[in-house]
């Protein structure tokens, strides 16, 4: 109870929502409750246990996969290797990896690098980019670079995974143009 209505936990308003809603749905609510930092003790995954057959349990257990595949600890290298394959995959031409470049009195590494496009990829993740110092630090990094005159855009591990075709044909639009 809150001032006398009663009020539930953030898991249990996600599981409730999960049996009457798609799991694209529920997905985007979990996702803005990491966003904003709503913890509670009591987690999808108890309910899931005290209660694994109510309805909507499907979509939890779906939307908690998808947070599990997400590789926690996937190095630098291991992002890079992906993407390489993921190029060859789709025919597109590979870039400079980790090049340096020099804006004004800034100098930045980016991790893809089309020289002749002026196009650059960063591939990002979560653990490295998730925090409002890295979201702050990206935004000026990407300002200053377009302000230069390059392109630039940031996949995901996740988009690798699930799109891949959008993203290549993306990316063919982007070094044609």
């Amino acid at each position: 109870m809150e001032r006398g209505i009663p009020v539930t936990s953030v898991p249990r308003t996600l599981f409730d929502m999960a049996a009457t809603s798609r799991v694209d749905a529920v997905d985007h609510g979990l996702r803005q409750s990491e966003r904003l930092r709503l913890h509670n003790p009591l987690s999808l995954e108890d309910l899931l246990e005290r209660y694994p057959r109510r309805r909507g349990s499907k979509a939890i257990r779906e939307c908690l996969r998808r947070r599990r595949d997400l590789p926690v600890g996937m190095t630098r290298e291991e992002l890079e290797a992906r993407f390489r394959a993921f190029l060859e995959r789709f025919g597109l031409p590979c870039p400079h990896f980790n090049a340096w470049l020099a804006i004004g009195p800034h100098r930045y590494q980016v991790d893809c690098l089309w020289p002749r496009a002026r196009m650059i990829v960063e591939l990002d993740g979560f653990a490295t980019h998730g925090t409002r110092m890295a979201f702050e630090s990206d935004r000026d990094r990407d300002r200053r670079l377009v302000a230069a005159g390059y392109r630039s855009t940031r996949v995901t591990w996740r988009q690798l995974l699930d799109i891949p075709e959008a993203i290549a044909a993306d990316l063919r639009a982007m070094l044609a143009g």
